[in-house]
């Protein structure tokens, strides 16, 4: 959709199909980095953070988006469609960070603690705490998350007569991604609904073994 200024933000799908890209781009230097500094946990952690600063920052900077952004043709500008400074654009990295703190903090903490019951908090972390910021963007009409508000920026997909609206090519990727990023969402519903019909049936069939073999023995007993 599209204000009256003519401008269109991107939604959050984009930017999640963009977000994706990006760590695709950024997995062989990541894995690089664990496999040399692997033992070294501490090291590994700040220097991917600082890896994604220079990464994210340096894009936006100088291409006005990360890679993954400007594959599926979007652009990140300041609240007044200007073009970011690098001290902009870590502004708004740093905000990231602190709007997910708690995962961050939580990630941290898992490669130093035994957290016991890891899969399950990381469950409730990830479908609580990671969507929160970007629960923002459905309420306000410039799509903006919460680091967005922060650092005063947007996300957009174009401006009429400056910024052109995304290739068939873009297009066509954004698709691709799409399906590539629902085909595992689609099959852990399905699978966590099979488990839960699964284990949900046995159960039941227990408990009606345990009432007919109880009655069973009342009956004998008389």
């Amino acid at each position: 959709w599209k204000n009256k200024n003519e401008v269109k933000y991107a939604g959050a799908f984009s930017r999640l199909i963009a977000y994706t890209l990006d760590m695709l781009i950024l997995i062989v230097p990541l894995s690089v980095l664990s496999n040399i500094f692997g033992e070294d946990k501490t090291i590994t952690i700040v220097l991917s953070i600082i890896l994604w600063w220079i990464y994210t920052s340096y894009s936006i900077f100088k291409w006005q988006g990360t890679l993954g952004k400007r594959i599926v043709g979007l652009y990140v500008l300041g609240i007044d469609l200007e073009a970011l400074s690098f001290k902009r654009a870590s502004l708004r990295y740093l905000f990231s960070l602190i709007s997910y703190l708690p995962i961050v903090v939580y990630l941290i903490l898992s490669t130093y603690i035994d957290m016991g019951v890891s899969n399950l908090i990381w469950m409730i972390l990830f479908l609580i705490l990671i969507p929160m910021p970007l629960l923002m963007m459905f309420f306000n009409t410039k799509r903006k998350t919460l680091y967005d508000y922060w650092a005063d920026t947007v996300v957009i997909e174009s401006i009429t007569n400056i910024i052109p609206e995304p290739t068939t090519l873009q297009k066509t990727i954004r698709v691709i991604m799409g399906i590539i990023i629902l085909i595992p969402i689609a099959y852990g519903i399905f699978y966590v609904v099979m488990m839960y019909l699964a284990f949900g049936g046995q159960g039941q069939s227990s408990d009606t073994s345990i009432t007919l073999n109880t009655g069973q023995e009342i009956t004998h007993a008389k």
